[in-house]
């Protein structure tokens, strides 16, 4: 538990000696324009780049084990500790910070839920945890011809970070920490956001951060395995850096806007769809300023180190880089996607931020159909933004003409039409069942700083200047809302309702999931030896990570489609 922290705290404090290094060198006129916000997010990004371009290397040469790890993390906690000691200062913490308090103690209860819940899910039993088995096992990458398409095709670096911490603690007991890290970066990119628009004060800042921490889909999967957060993170960084090299130019600004799309598309291909909003906007810039071939050498190289070869290893078999396409047949029964859902562009947006408002948990009015929807409020795979950020998109367009001479303007619009261009390029995206491009809330989280950093930060500044007691009033609101919600999502969390959590709770150590019990990888977790042999006969949605055991020692065998069971391998017990 306590290396888990001190490797994140190490990470951000070695990206941030780096990248200040680089930028006051390269750029130092650029370097003195940077916030201290901006900084601090730079150097996760750069830290995370790194530890994840390190673990490609292991991955590529087959050497991703205990020693070569173990070494890269005392090599880390050594090159933090030499530059604490070096460059230590003093930063009294402004009274401001108490406001904190409730996501402070949110993050308190989700890093222990996470301590005695057992991994929870379907993509997490289905394909997340059996990806970085079947990489600890091979000790790195290769097509491991799985039942479940998503395995081989999806890109592997999230699937990666989950290795890497069976690897080192031996357990799985630490994985959901990665989400409430990806849930940290992302709030302090929204902070650094916040800080580069406006020059915020603290309050601006801290109210962003709990505006945007408490949208309900953000608090679920601060605390579940899946890489939405972390995708998330990505694309913000994506946004908040490529718009100021936009405007300002700069080399590192435009390694970070590279490295930060790079990386993102290493974890999910749909932030391709960030590049895309942001090349019209760049393109010029490129050629104006020379930066074509540096920005195509960066790329090249974040691309291959960021996890960019499963997308061409995808080419090279099938075709098909993005691994959609080659899903199984019985996947695209149950989810059939492609594109030219054209009324995406009008009914998700009207539902997305209408579902906040629904009385039923389950689903949303839809007009159109006079009936409801299904849309459950407290599912990762679901949920929606929150109240508060559906009222906060309505006065958008208010704050953008009252505060148009104030800030980065610039910055502020491109990045504003950037992410909104991303979310229209990903919307026609065809979802079947009808209905279920409600899973759409969790590609467009980038969106939730994007809107609240446009509103709040310089509201709460302005009111700043005309009452100090209305602005803590204000403040106290924003701290009130955010506890309702936390509160709500940790006891109605369709996957960790409160009651679950406190059984587990009372009986430790179980692999009990609560919501399927009875699916085929936890039965034969119950039933079968801590050595016996285990084939699978699977498809799409399969819970393999089950039948490795509790330590993962359970050989498993993948049967190959259509296999008649006198071909099942003898040494099979179940």
């Amino acid at each position: 538990m306590i290396v888990f922290a001190l490797m994140v705290i190490a990470l951000v404090i070695v990206g941030v000696a780096c990248v200040r290094a680089l930028w006051t060198r390269l750029d130092p006129e650029g370097a003195a324009r940077t916030t201290p916000l901006e900084w601090i997010a730079a150097g996760a990004l750069f830290g995370v780049a790194g530890w994840l371009a390190m673990q490609w290397v292991f991955a590529l040469t087959h050497t991703l084990r205990a020693i070569p790890l173990w070494t890269s993390v005392v090599l880390l906690l050594g090159a933090a500790i030499v530059i604490v000691i070096r460059h230590a200062r003093r930063f009294p913490l402004p009274p401001n910070v108490l406001f904190l308090i409730p996501l402070a103690l949110w993050i308190a209860f989700i890093l222990w839920r996470g301590l005695i819940l057992p991994p929870l899910s379907h993509d997490a039993l289905a394909y997340h945890l059996p990806k970085a088995v079947l990489l600890e096992r091979a000790g790195g990458y290769e097509l491991f011809h799985a039942p479940d398409a998503r395995i081989d095709r999806f890109p592997f670096n999230y699937e990666l970070l989950l290795a890497d911490v069976l690897i080192l603690s031996g357990t799985d007991t630490y994985t959901e920490w990665i989400g409430t890290v990806s849930y940290v970066f992302f709030l302090l990119a929204t902070a650094a956001l916040a800080q580069r628009w406006w020059r915020s004060s603290a309050n601006g800042i801290i109210a962003a951060i709990l505006c945007t921490g408490g949208a309900p889909i953000l608090l679920l999967h601060s605390g579940a395995h899946k890489n939405d957060l972390l995708v998330a993170w990505f694309s913000l960084c994506a946004l908040m850096w490529g718009s100021r090299w936009i405007v300002e130019g700069g080399q590192i600004p435009l390694l970070l806007t590279i490295m930060a799309v790079a990386f993102g598309i290493g974890t999910k291909t749909t932030v391709a769809a960030i590049a895309v909003a942001l090349v019209p906007f760049m393109i010029w810039q490129l050629i104006r300023r020379r930066d074509v071939v540096f920005a195509g050498f960066a790329f090249l190289a974040c691309f291959t180190l960021g996890g960019g070869v499963t997308l061409a290893a995808n080419y090279l078999t099938l075709g098909d880089s993005s691994g959609v396409t080659s899903m199984t047949t019985t996947a695209t029964k149950l989810t059939a996607i492609a594109y030219g859902d054209w009324n995406n562009f009008w009914q998700v947006p009207y539902l997305l931020l209408t579902v906040p408002f629904s009385r039923v948990l389950q689903g949303v009015w839809v007009p159109w159909d006079s009936r409801y929807w299904y849309w459950p409020h407290y599912e990762i795979y679901f949920s929606h933004y929150g109240e508060w950020i559906t009222i906060l998109a309505v006065l958008v367009p208010f704050a953008i003409w009252r505060y148009r001479r104030t800030g980065q303007t610039r910055e502020r619009w491109i990045a504003s039409c950037a992410a909104l261009l991303a979310v229209i390029v990903m919307l026609p995206t065809q979802i079947r069942p009808l209905g279920f491009f409600g899973t759409f809330a969790r590609y467009f989280c980038f969106i939730v700083p994007i809107v609240v950093c446009l509103v709040v930060p310089p509201v709460i500044d302005e009111v700043a200047t005309r009452s100090r007691r209305l602005v803590h009033v204000a403040m106290a609101v924003f701290l009130i809302i955010f506890t309702m919600q936390a509160v709500t999502c940790g006891v109605l969390d369709r996957f960790a309702p409160i009651e679950y959590v406190r059984w587990v709770a009372e009986h430790p150590g179980t692999r009990i999931i609560y919501f399927q019990p009875s699916r085929a990888g936890s039965v034969v977790d119950r039933l079968a030896g801590p050595h016996d042999t285990v084939a699978v006969d699977g498809a799409f949605d399969t819970w393999v990570y089950p039948a490795y055991g509790r330590n993962r020692t359970r050989p498993v065998v993948f049967l190959a489609p259509g296999t008649t069971p006198d071909r099942i391998p003898p040494e099979a017990k179940w």
